[in-house]
């Protein structure tokens, strides 16, 4: 197998093969600032960031504020095996989402959200003799969720909290995978053709919970914990036999055979578990100025048994080649002046700024060999408050140089270059969002 990449249309979201199983690439890079602490999501808590990721963070949005957050991805992967090499890229935007906190112990927050992408594009040829065939193989499609979640504080207390949260949406998409055929000594384009896909219109459902607990005067620790429990998504199965004279050009296609039925994807749970620590430096001295400095470590864990993963349409039944799925991140986050607002004329710039950075490591695991996928990546990032009036706005970037390799000697290697750009919106303190209004 060869590979036989090229720069693909604006909607391929990913150029991974591993894209190929189950439901394609699982989204974790939905923000710049989970991207740049390592991935690390599920235990991060921030009155001015949507946490979409962990229900159970809406109770702990700022209060008074409605958050605005959106933003751009963007990767350059090179591809290479047995000397042969690639270059890719591709750009989307990855989240849209609002959030509030609508009672001192409940928040809720609603939007769009990335769920899995599919896209690749490889070549493969069987030398048979005078009738060796060549295969083209090429994926597209991504699913998405409208995603509507509520958040309630159980326990308020001054050292202790404890919130539990959920998610419900629905989730859309559809995913394809083509097979093109052609005879190699022919040098013609005429040959056979399948096309599966696969479309989406399901019920969507996540649960989470935040503990946190205050350990001295200065620190604190959070204990986030995330499930997507099993579930079925409703989707459409097509898939169709063609014979065409050009096998790139659908107009030439005749149809040899066509199948529809509607059935439903198993999808395995997916577990997620992580924590937080905060550190904070009250009165700092620095070049004889006093600063409020913050400190916070975060690691996560996150896990799925993909053995689980079935697609059931009629008589139709089938099970995904991956097995399980592992990944740990962890992340470091610094701000020298945590206090801005207060102290904005005795701060500079630079003192103000967001500095992140962390790394993650993921491991796949096959059904049918002992064949091992290794995927790391190293992160880092900054975030830039908007002063304007006071509000909690803020310009946030992440970038991850990976690597994504199997175990297998010569096989498949990528490594590629992830940028995330986000923006946080929300109204100054001298103006609130979705606030009644009264007439004299």
């Amino acid at each position: 197998m060869f590979l036989n990449l090229n720069f693909l249309q604006s909607q391929v979201l990913t150029t991974s093969p591993l894209s190929y199983y189950g439901m394609g690439k699982m989204s974790i890079e939905t923000n710049p600032i989970f991207q740049a602490l390592g991935n690390t999501t599920v235990a991060f808590l921030d009155s001015g960031v949507i946490n979409f990721n962990n229900p159970a963070s809406y109770s702990d949005l700022g209060s008074g504020y409605t958050l605005l957050s959106t933003g751009i991805h963007g990767n350059f992967s090179r591809y290479s095996e047995n000397g042969n090499s690639s270059v890719t890229a591709f750009s989307n935007i990855n989240h849209l989402a609002i959030g509030m906190r609508v009672h001192p112990r409940m928040g809720l927050a609603f939007g769009f959200k990335p769920y899995s992408y599919r896209g690749y594009n490889f070549t493969d040829k069987i030398f048979t003799g005078t009738d060796s065939i060549r295969y083209d193989y090429k994926g597209i499609g991504s699913t998405q969720i409208a995603f509507f979640g509520m958040s309630f504080k159980l326990i308020q207390l001054k050292s202790t909290q404890l919130s539990v949260g959920a998610n419900a949406g629905l989730l859309f998409g559809n995913l394809s995978n083509d097979r093109l055929s052609r005879l190699i000594t022919s040098n013609s384009l005429q040959g056979g053709v399948e096309k599966t896909q696969l479309n989406f219109s399901s019920w969507y459902y996540q649960i989470g919970a935040m503990f946190q607990q205050k350990i001295s005067k200065n620190s604190k620790v959070n204990i986030g914990f995330s499930i997507e429990p099993n579930q079925v998504f409703n989707s459409k199965y097509s898939n169709g036999l063609y014979y065409s004279s050009n096998v790139f050009n659908e107009k030439f296609y005749d149809t040899i055979s066509y199948y529809t039925a509607n059935g439903g994807v198993h999808m395995p749970s997916s577990m997620q578990v992580g924590f937080e620590y905060t550190l904070n430096f009250k009165n700092l001295v620095k070049n004889n100025r006093k600063l409020n400095s913050e400190l916070k470590i975060l690691g996560n864990l996150a896990s799925v048994n993909n053995s689980n993963y079935s697609e059931k349409f009629d008589t139709l039944t089938k099970i995904s080649n991956l097995a399980t799925n592992q990944r740990f991140g962890f992340g470091i986050q610094w701000i020298p002046e945590r206090n801005y607002y207060e102290n904005n004329s005795l701060t500079k710039f630079y003192e103000r700024i967001y500095y992140r950075s962390g790394f993650f490591q993921e491991k796949s695991t096959y059904l049918d060999s002992e064949r091992e996928n290794n995927h790391f990546g190293i992160t880092f990032g900054i975030g830039l408050p908007i002063f304007a009036q006071q509000s909690l706005s803020s310009v946030n970037f992440g970038v991850t140089l990976g690597s994504n390799k199997t175990n297998v000697e010569n096989s498949l290697i990528e490594n590629y270059a992830s940028v995330n750009f986000g923006v946080i919106l929300s109204p100054s303190v001298f103006d609130k969002w979705f606030r009644k209004r009264k007439l004299d």
